[in-house]
């Protein structure tokens, strides 16, 4: 891996799948190998920031989610 991207999330679901796709669009111009891990860092917004990590995670392989929830 070369490239390695880590973002804490708290309450972050109104503009987490703009933050990927734009991640993305920059990641797949370049010649390195990337990562991205988005963190919930105990958000109180009911879930909706894991939920989003999840579906960002299954529409792009290159993140991962983590939850300290």
């Amino acid at each position: 891996m070369d490239v390695s991207i880590v973002i804490p999330c708290y309450n972050s679901a109104s503009w987490m799948q703009e933050l990927c796709d734009r991640i993305k669009n920059v990641m797949h111009n370049t010649i390195y190998s990337w990562e991205l891990i988005l963190v919930n860092d105990e958000s109180n917004d009911i879930d909706l920031t894991w939920l989003s990590i999840i579906s960002a995670a299954k529409e792009i392989n290159n993140i991962l989610g983590i939850n300290l929830q």
